[in-house]
């Protein structure tokens, strides 16, 4: 077993898109027991509140064709109403997942908190806030959760980033399944692993994009050309199994160390997204052992699950 192991990208949170709770004791428990010492947690994508009986997510604005819609969420169980549409719409969540973490510092796993933003509404000063109290080592962007699209971030956000030297996390997806456009398709294709490329070499921005850039060959050659570009590989399981959501069918962790830079490449599990597929969601804690039956070098074990993470965030 290695010495040191990091998830370089695990969730915490009650998600409107995914019936699985991240629940932090469990992530805790089994984290450790599959050898995990450090891990970059921050708040799901599309992350519900629950205050009294009412269940509430942060209301995202997007463009669709030219027209304005509204995201809200639906509960057969329970009423959910929209919160925070105008300015930094995870402030709560963000603030809630913070003192979670704090408050478990004492735990088997080093944990570092990462904030969800959204450059679009969420304003400078808070960034700034966010910055200063609590020092993280990233800031997360999802678009397709969010609604948005890489090409749509506002140059200030840019700077912003420059000016502290932080990098992002950014969510990549896609749509190849050649179904009717729709809001969905849209913004998973807007938010495609050379879109954000692109809008990130324009601006010169160290970023971490997830999801193996859904097997992008494209995107495998601009990465490996890049010195400020980095992939996360989870959920493996669930991606290998995720055919409409990939641009390639060949096998996911075979087709990625094949074509990425091995100093290029960090572990995650992506919880709680560490399951097998859409329709099986029963957690799966296997991707180490997947990575190491590569017939990899233990040298190149080792960046994988903790040096390249700790080169890239400076841990």
């Amino acid at each position: 077993m290695n010495k040191w192991i990091i998830d370089s990208h695990s969730h915490i949170g009650l998600d409107n898109s995914w019936d699985i709770e991240g629940k932090l004791k469990e992530y805790i428990k089994k984290a450790s027991e599959i050898g995990i010492k450090e891990s970059i947690l921050m708040p799901v994508p599309m992350p519900i509140i629950k205050i009294s009986n009412y269940e509430i997510i942060p209301v995202m604005l997007g463009t669709y064709k030219n027209e304005h819609f509204i995201v809200k969420g639906i509960s057969d169980s329970k009423p959910i109403r929209g919160l925070l549409v105008d300015n930094n719409p995870y402030h709560f969540v963000n603030k809630i997942l913070y003192q979670s973490i704090s408050a478990h510092k004492n735990s088997n796993i080093k944990m570092h908190f990462i904030p969800l933003t959204h450059p679009l509404l969420d304003d400078i000063e808070y960034l700034e806030k966010l910055y200063y109290e609590y020092k993280p080592i990233a800031f997360k962007l999802h678009g397709y959760a969010g609604i948005f699209s890489p090409f749509e971030i506002k140059d200030e956000f840019w700077k912003f980033l420059h000016s502290h030297n932080i990098p992002i996390i950014v969510h990549t997806d896609c749509d190849t399944s050649n179904s009717k456009e729709s809001i969905d398709t849209f913004y998973r294709n807007e938010n495609s692993p050379l879109n954000w490329i692109k809008i990130l070499n324009v601006h010169s921005i160290k970023a971490y994009l997830t999801h193996g850039v859904r097997l992008c060959e494209e995107s495998f050659k601009l990465i490996n050309s890049s010195s400020n570009l980095i992939v996360g590989l989870g959920p493996d399981a669930l991606l290998s199994n995720c055919k409409d959501r990939m641009y390639s069918n060949s096998p996911y962790l075979k087709t990625l160390f094949s074509n990425i830079d091995i100093n290029k490449i960090c572990f995650d599990l992506d919880y709680p997204w560490n399951v097998p597929s859409y329709d099986d969601k029963s957690l799966d804690w296997n991707s180490i052992d997947r990575i190491n039956a590569l017939n990899l070098t233990e040298e190149e074990v080792q960046k994988v699950l903790c040096n390249n993470s700790k080169k890239f965030f400076k841990l």
